[in-house]
């Protein structure tokens, strides 16, 4: 599906991250079951995929034989939207952090990644609120440049490896936490 059903000009990401069938090595399970996540940066994306999930399954099923109730079952269990800031919102902050922070503090987002979060579902179109999502960066400078000298790698999200300094990260939040909402209420 990622390679030949979705435009490559699209994110999108299917992950199977767990897989359990049986309890026991010598008897063959009658289930599996599998863990997967589905990520993309649009609804549309996200929802094609996800049926495409289901039409795999299917036919996975269909070309061994099955039929009927005996076809794999596909059940979204867990499933966040993707999270998409308002754009003007966003400038305004964005700007506001900037002028108190500091130009160099205030990286304008880029998408270079899939993060789903459940901050998307209080900005959902249905629930008519302008959403400003913003990352706080954790990775301490000395860090990086031993990396980029060839030490120790950076780990990313969900790597046991993860890891971040968290003085200077929780400050740096708080801060920019403060003066997006006191832009928002209009105080100085």
């Amino acid at each position: 599906m990622i390679a030949r059903e979705k435009s490559p000009l699209l994110a999108g990401v299917i992950t199977v991250g767990s897989f359990h069938a049986g309890t026991k090595n010598n008897i063959i399970s009658d289930r599996a079951d599998l863990g997967i996540t589905v990520r993309a940066n649009d609804e549309a994306t996200r929802a094609m995929l996800i049926q495409g999930v289901r039409d795999v399954a299917e036919g996975v099923g269909r070309a061994n034989g099955l039929s009927g109730a005996m076809l794999p079952e596909v059940k979204v269990v867990e499933s966040t939207p993707t999270t998409i800031n308002d754009g003007a919102l966003a400038r305004r902050l964005n700007a506001a952090l900037a002028k108190g922070l500091g130009e160099g503090v205030v990286v304008p987002f880029e998408q270079k990644n899939m993060g789903a979060e459940d901050f998307a579902w209080l900005v959902q179109p249905d629930t008519h609120v302008k959403g400003y999502y913003f990352a706080v960066g954790g990775t301490n400078p000395a860090w990086i440049a031993a990396a980029a000298k060839g030490g120790p790698p950076i780990a990313g999200h969900h790597s046991p490896l993860f890891k971040i300094d968290p003085e200077p990260s929780v400050r740096l939040g708080t801060e920019a936490m403060t003066r997006a909402v006191l832009e928002l209420l209009g105080t100085k």
